[in-house]
Parts: C-alpha cells; sequence; structure tokens
C-alpha cells in the first residue's frame, strides 16, 4: 500500500513520461502541486471546522476570496506557458493530473455538500 498523493504522482509520471527530469521543468511541476496543496489546506479547514456556522463563514471565505486569487495565480502560470493546453510544458504532466482531480472531487462534484 502506498500513500501521500503526490509522491505517488511522481512515481507513476517517471514510469509513465509524465514528470520530467529537467530541474526546472520539476520545479514548476513541484511547484504546482505544492501550490494545490496549500490551497486544499485552506479548504479542508474550513470544510471540516466542527462548528458549523465557522464552517460556513469559512467556506464562504475560500470561495469568494481564496481560490478566486488562487485561480488568478494559475491562470497567469497557463498564459505564461509555452502550452495553454496543459500547466507545465507542452505535454500532459502529473500537474495537470493533480488539478484535475482537485476540480473534480472538490469543485465539480454534485456529491461534495460544499461543492458550487
Amino acid at each position: 500500500m502506498y500513500t501521500q498523493t503526490h509522491s505517488i504522482l511522481r512515481s507513476i509520471g517517471h514510469n509513465n513520461g509524465l514528470y520530467s527530469t529537467d530541474p526546472i521543468t520539476m520545479w514548476k511541476i513541484d511547484s504546482t502541486l505544492d501550490a494545490l496543496a496549500d490551497l486544499i489546506s485552506v479548504y479542508y479547514q474550513a470544510a471540516f471546522n466542527p462548528n458549523e456556522d465557522a464552517k460556513k463563514a469559512g467556506l464562504d471565505k475560500f470561495m469568494t476570496e481564496h481560490l478566486p486569487k488562487w485561480c488568478g495565480i494559475m491562470e497567469a502560470r497557463l498564459k505564461a506557458n509555452s502550452s495553454q493546453h496543459y500547466f507545465v510544458g507542452d505535454n500532459l504532466t502529473i500537474a495537470d493530473f493533480a488539478l484535475a482531480g482537485v476540480a473534480f472531487t472538490k469543485f465539480l462534484n454534485e456529491a461534495n455538500p460544499s461543492a458550487a
């Protein structure tokens, strides 16, 4: 059994050509994963708050402040990338999988009660 999502992604990426060996490209991929982890940390602090009023306020703040700011940063990264089809470089990487995974489990998922 393996744990730690991003470590698993890196292993799969190395074995399937979805994770670079170039240090700068690796940094771009890893910094995207780290930015995603930062965002999700803020989300979880709100979503799992045992106080329902604080939970609602935290999720509202997340959706109106944290998420839009983070999306703006990611949009700037995407626009600065050589291809606007991928977040890093000209090919699919584990960064794309990680971002899609969070988007479809946290925000574009009708089964998630805190999804927009």
